[in-house]
């Protein structure tokens, strides 16, 4: 699991959603499961993007294709985003 704190750039909320949305089924090919976009109810400039994969080398191969070069490029347009924290789902 990812999890990574991202930072939405003023007046382009929506517009990042969207691409992280869009741009989820490129992730899918390359093994990530399922992810989901966490909005703080208290901070309403709080958001997290987990991604849980199927395995850790399905994302590190992840890491090193060009697909997600270009993407993380995109990304740039839309948000800034934390250290992503890796996790070990146990239970």
């Amino acid at each position: 699991m990812i999890i990574r704190p991202i930072h939405l750039l003023p007046g382009r909320e929506q517009e990042a959603i969207r691409w992280l949305r869009e741009t989820e089924a490129l992730r899918r090919q390359a093994g990530q499961i399922s992810q989901m976009i966490l909005h703080n109810v208290v901070d309403s400039n709080d958001y997290e993007f987990v991604q849980i994969w199927e395995s850790r080398a399905a994302y590190e191969e992840w890491r090193n294709t060009t697909t997600r070069a270009g993407l993380a490029d995109e990304r740039a347009r839309y948000l800034t985003h934390s250290p992503t924290r890796l996790y070990d789902i146990v239970g």
